[in-house]
């Protein structure tokens, strides 16, 4: 987050925690979490597959409006929370992009582009699949992706270097 704020997943517990940088100072530890992303309260654990609830929610990015996007794994989603550290109790998401087939384990945002880049593994075989999405206000008209590059291998994350190149991580121990 721009305030260097921080966002964790917990696939534990089918959330996603929201750590506010305190002023002046840095996180300590045992520091308690200012929002909870996924569950209706701090204490509540079970998978839900509504737009506020989560289900193993893997990789987690965020973008330069802050919002939060979550690979929700279980339910093979993408779930986007809108302006996130100002958000209410139990909030759901401002869009859902569904993963039909597949389950999302890596998402990485474009702080120069908002290009969204999602890592797929495949649910009937084995593979994956690396997809790039328009940015958020685009993602309304047309939630597609724009490419998708399959792999025989299965992807846990993905990012892009500073001059905009893909990397992706794969269950091989390999990056490419």
């Amino acid at each position: 987050v721009g305030d260097g704020s921080l966002f964790v997943s917990d696939r534990a517990f089918n959330r996603v925690l929201f750590f506010l940088k305190p002023d002046g100072g840095d996180f300590i530890s045992g520091q308690a979490a200012n929002k909870v992303f996924g569950q209706p309260d701090f204490i509540s654990t079970a998978a839900g597959s509504l737009e506020n609830r989560l289900n193993s929610p893997r990789h987690i990015s965020s973008d330069t409006d802050d919002r939060l996007y979550v690979c929700d794994t279980g339910n093979q989603r993408i779930q986007v929370f809108d302006r996130a550290p100002l958000a209410g109790p139990d909030p759901s998401a401002a869009i859902t992009l569904p993963t039909p087939s597949a389950f999302p384990h890596g998402i990485f945002v474009s702080a120069l582009t908002g290009e969204i880049w999602v890592a797929t593994q495949n649910q009937y075989s084995v593979g994956g699949q690396l997809r790039q999405h328009r940015k958020f206000n685009d993602l309304v008209l047309n939630p597609n992706p724009e490419v998708i590059l399959s792999t025989s291998e299965q992807p846990l994350a993905i990012t892009l270097d500073s001059f905009g190149n893909m990397m992706a991580a794969f269950g091989t121990n390999r990056i490419a």
